[in-house]
């Protein structure tokens, strides 16, 4: 269970051969323990080269196992998709279990602290989210509810590791692993996939709000101008208007009668004297120049 095994061996073994052959004085039996030593030295170095291989074909297993975590999130459009997909591949880690907890009001700016709404009450409330169950409210201060993982055994060791899920500008909240002897890359790259999930999902929501916002728009001016152009019909004065290139348009009956057009031309050019066509044409050659 130690960190740093074959470094602490490492050393007890150096310290040893240095006790050991200060004092022997004999030239056999000093090199016999120079021999040994050398023995345990190679042990060692085969045992730490195993442990290194058997952690990298590890590492590579979970590296795949991230490769169809990212296939699986890419396809989440909500909340609950990403949590579902989470739960789903956490099954392929070295993980007893992950728990998601999230800000009962949403996402909250970073640095908010005890940001609070609009009668100060502070957001200290917070929702635990899981597959197949319906969210659970609980204070900030108990970090995880009791649901969250299951109690175990006290003869197994489990260790549980907390990491803010965060975006660009935003805090969705924490997730929460149980594990046994897990690599701690995992606990990391999993979190960091999970918070690029969560932060597309708050995007597409945005973008949702801002194209329906955005059709609100179009369509009230859509029944702003109905509505002008059917008062337009009753007014005793000229009305125009222009299209997008520019072109002059008669809004009403009126403005046809006044000048006396059919409402087909598309420009004033027509009425327009005689004597002041060429002066008209000059100032429009210079505004195109």
């Amino acid at each position: 269970d130690w960190d740093d095994a074959p470094g602490i061996w490492r050393y007890i073994l150096s310290r040893l051969q240095s006790a050991s052959l200060e004092k022997t004085e004999d030239m056999r039996g000093h090199l016999y323990l120079e021999d040994i030593f050398k023995n345990a030295f190679a042990i060692l170095a085969h045992f730490t080269g195993r442990e290194a291989g058997r952690e990298v074909m590890s590492l590579r297993s979970y590296l795949e196992r991230f490769k169809d975590l990212s296939r699986t999130l890419e396809s989440a459009t909500t909340v609950d998709d990403v949590i579902k997909a989470a739960h789903a591949c956490a099954k392929g880690f070295t993980l007893d279990g992950i728990a998601f907890c999230l800000h009962e009001e949403g996402p909250m700016p970073l640095g908010c602290g005890g940001c609070g709404d609009k009668e100060g009450t502070p957001y200290d409330r917070m929702c635990w989210s899981a597959p197949g169950s319906s969210d659970t409210a609980f204070p900030a201060e108990s970090i995880i509810p009791d649901e969250a993982f299951p109690r175990q055994s006290k003869d197994r060791r489990r260790e549980i590791v907390i990491m803010p899920l965060q975006g660009m500008d935003v805090s969705f909240g924490y997730i929460a692993f149980v594990g046994n002897k897990t690599p701690s890359v995992i606990f990391d790259t999993f979190r960091d996939y999970v918070s690029r999930a969560f932060e597309s999902v708050e995007r597409l929501k945005r973008a949702h709000l801002a194209e329906k916002a955005l059709g609100d728009v179009i369509e009230r001016t859509r029944e702003s101008g109905d509505r002008f152009r059917a008062i337009t019909e009753t007014l005793p004065m000229m009305v125009l208007e222009t299209t997008p290139s520019l072109a002059i348009r008669y809004a009403n009956r009126t403005a046809q009668k006044s000048l006396e057009l059919d409402g087909s031309p598309d420009t004033l050019a027509s009425c327009i004297h005689r004597d002041d066509l060429k002066k008209v044409a000059d100032i429009i050659t210079g505004l195109v120049a």
